[in-house]
């Protein structure tokens, strides 16, 4: 005869209190390693800036930025073209990588509000782009729009290695009004593939 063993009502509510702390001391454990393991991949992720070099490839084109692709004027206050090119110029490479002829365009491409109250008037913002390749073109960056800084594409031969170096600076202009001061102006160097 088999003897069943009696369980009265405050053994079975232990039993389940039990039970309770155990699932809860897993999810505090779970909780625990997913904090550890956000917290070491957020030491571990790199984060580029403007100080670092940065190389991108993209089809035939290799493209080293010295600073960043990317161009903020915060504070700006007016100047001429000849104080201008004595700041730190926007530098970059293009590379062709490939084994065919290529040719390319270079145009600023706009990040900022356009429009936006705290963006300096385009009409205000000068630009100079000069390149080892005997490039030497300025104006307005109202007047450059979306278009490419010239009207003729570059070509880059296909040995692999044939590169040009640009020097690219943005500056508020030296007519600008007051009213265009404490603004900012983002854009980015965008550098297209032309056939």
């Amino acid at each position: 005869m088999t003897k069943y063993k009696t369980i009265d009502k405050k053994e079975m509510t232990a039993n389940q209190a039990s039970k309770k702390k155990m699932w809860f001391a897993a999810f505090l454990l779970f909780f625990g390693i997913l904090v550890l393991l956000g917290s070491s991949y957020a030491a571990f992720k790199t984060t580029t800036s403007a100080s670092k070099k940065v190389s991108i490839t993209a089809g035939k084109f290799k493209i080293d930025f010295s600073n960043s692709q990317f161009i903020s004027l915060t504070k700006a206050y007016p100047m001429t073209i000849t104080d201008a090119k004595k700041q730190n110029p926007y530098k970059f490479t293009i590379t062709n990588k490939g084994t065919i002829t290529a040719s390319y365009t270079i145009s600023l491409t706009d990040e900022g509000t356009v429009g936006s109250t705290t963006m300096i008037d385009k009409q205000y913002l000068g630009y100079a782009l000069t390149g080892t390749d005997g490039t030497n073109i300025s104006g307005t960056v109202k007047a450059l729009g979306s278009n490419a800084f010239t009207t003729t594409k570059k070509t880059l031969t296909g040995n692999g290695s044939d590169s040009v170096t640009y020097s690219l600076w943005i500056w508020l202009l030296d007519t600008a009004p007051n009213s265009q001061q404490n603004k900012t102006y983002q854009c980015k160097i965008a550098v297209n593939s032309t056939q």
